[in-house]
């Protein structure tokens, strides 16, 4: 859940192990901006433990009376070559949308239990972002085992829009990365053993 987090705050023909991000056609990023995005563990195996190296740009800091929702839009690839709507689970992966500052808090605790201090590399909460770049290095995460009913393949590839928009007014982006990347299975079993 937390490596879809931190996509968030940053966030077609097969994309076969590539992972690739960049901003989302037509939106300028006049918010917050995604400057560089390593990710250590290609494709990404689940569950597994995900590395990443990660900058990021903050052009403008929140206000103090102004509510933030980072909304999570995933598509996933079907065997036909089309592309479906993935939906939200519990666990909080798939198209979800978050409380923005919310979501800064928990990732700034999260980080300060694995050794990386908020702060300089990471704010601690909306009140203490700044305009500057962000830059943490050696992030590692734990990918949940993900379970979805019937005969859903979830080891396949998926393209990610990652928006922040005012709570209110959810049609203005404030800023939007694209990903796209793949899922594998860290454990062959059945049908679908990679």
């Amino acid at each position: 859940m937390m490596f879809f987090y931190v996509l968030a705050i940053f966030s077609t023909a097969s994309l076969a192990a590539a992972f690739e991000y960049k901003q989302c056609d037509g939106v300028e990023a006049n918010v917050l901006k995604l400057k560089k995005f390593d990710l250590k563990t290609n494709p990404i195996k689940v569950p597994g433990l995900v590395t990443a190296d990660l900058q990021w740009e903050l052009l403008q800091t929140p206000k103090a009376n102004q509510k933030y929702t980072l909304s999570v839009e995933s598509k996933m690839k079907l065997p036909n070559g089309g592309w479906v709507d993935t939906p939200c689970l519990e666990n909080g992966l798939g198209s979800c949308s978050f409380d923005f500052c919310d979501l800064i808090e928990k990732t700034g605790k999260y980080m300060t239990t694995k050794g990386l201090p908020c702060g300089d590399t990471f704010p601690c909460s909306c009140k203490t972002m700044k305009k500057t770049t962000y830059t943490v290095n050696g992030f590692q995460l734990n990918i949940p085992a993900v379970k979805i009913g019937g005969d859903v393949n979830i080891y396949t590839d998926y393209k990610t829009d990652v928006k922040l928009v005012h709570t209110d007014k959810p049609e203005e982006v404030l800023s939007c990365i694209h990903f796209e990347y793949k899922l594998e299975s860290s454990k062959c079993e059945g049908v679908f053993c990679n």
